[in-house]
């Protein structure tokens, strides 16, 4: 019985990482299940043993992409000893060294990852990722907040606002990077992008200036080199 559903669970995954590669470089929409079948080397009938469709099998891969990174800020959060400030910025700095070290795949599919056609993709997984760091990060500020570092009665409004922030800081960030590799060297504009953050981040958590910095400069020019 445990062997079947290792096998189970082996070929799901196989599915999934095969999907990702064809949607991140192609497309949602361009990619077809019978190019998702071919990658994989499996038959129709075993496909949809698996996912009943290409949107049920859109949503298994962002559940699991999700998952990963809530298992990573969980590890962080059960992490005793650390502060409420040093907890939120090691969850997004681990995120940003995995990006960082596999920075090659990502810039290869960043036109990809932000073209029309990837819209549904992006908009799925920035969602659920948003949902699924609203909990962590109103324990953090709820565990702030009892230390006296932030200063906010309304831990749940301003985890949604933060989340908001990041994610248009981001959006920012791969404008200029976009930019930046088609020959339209705009950086002037990046260090001041990540002072509004940071500067914005320590206001909503009621922080004095300095406490929370979730980019990190050296790191994020790295991007540009």
């Amino acid at each position: 019985m445990g062997r079947t559903v290792k096998d189970y669970d082996e070929r799901r995954t196989e599915i999934l990482t095969s999907a990702q590669g064809l949607f991140f470089s192609k497309g949602y929409e361009a990619t077809s299940v019978q190019e998702i079948i071919d990658a994989v080397g499996i038959a129709k009938g075993t496909f949809y043993h698996y996912f009943d469709s290409k949107v049920d099998l859109l949503d298994a891969l962002v559940e699991s992409l999700t998952e990963q990174r809530l298992q990573l800020a969980q590890a962080i959060l059960d992490e005793p000893g650390l502060t409420a400030a040093q907890k939120l910025q090691r969850i997004f700095s681990e995120i940003d060294v995995w990006k960082t070290a596999n920075r090659k795949f990502f810039l290869e599919m960043l036109h990809s990852w932000y073209s029309d056609e990837n819209i549904i993709v992006r908009f799925k997984l920035t969602l659920r990722a948003r949902q699924t760091m609203r909990g962590v990060l109103v324990q953090i500020i709820r565990q702030g907040v009892a230390e006296g570092i932030f200063e906010t009665p309304y831990p749940e409004g301003i985890s949604d606002v933060i989340l908001g922030t990041l994610q248009n800081t981001s959006e920012e960030l791969a404008s200029l990077l976009l930019g930046f590799r088609s020959g339209e060297k705009q950086l002037a504009g990046l260090d001041e992008k990540l002072a509004v953050n940071r500067h914005a981040i320590n206001l909503l958590l009621g922080a004095q200036p300095g406490t929370v910095q979730i980019y990190n400069p050296d790191q994020l020019k790295l991007w540009f080199e």
